[in-house]
């Protein structure tokens, strides 16, 4: 797991951004990377919460079903800590609302 990072062209010495080659091979392990934006974008906890639920209507817009949606904001992180620390890692109302297995 990788995050409180972005991506960028190529990364830099002492930087949080990370290159297109190492997100992939972290994908590429099944791990999963958190993006974080700059504060400029979201500069309190109200404004990210708006933004998580543009995220998602944008992504139901262009086609990606509930579950899509719900995996993709939650699912991915549950599945990486319960196969990190076990099923009691995550609470069981968050592995069901995101389809983890």
């Amino acid at each position: 797991m990788l995050s409180h990072t972005s991506l960028a062209a190529a990364s830099r010495p002492h930087s949080r951004l990370i290159a297109p080659d190492h997100a992939r091979a972290i994908a590429g392990t099944g791990g999963v990377i958190g993006i974080w934006p700059p504060a400029s974008i979201f500069p309190d906890l109200a404004a990210l919460a708006v933004g998580i639920a543009r995220m998602a209507d944008a992504l139901l817009q262009h086609g990606f079903n509930a579950g899509d949606v719900q995996r993709i904001l939650c699912g991915n992180y549950a599945r990486v800590f319960r196969a990190s620390l076990g099923d009691g890692a995550v609470p069981s109302q968050v592995a069901s609302s995101a389809g983890a297995t």
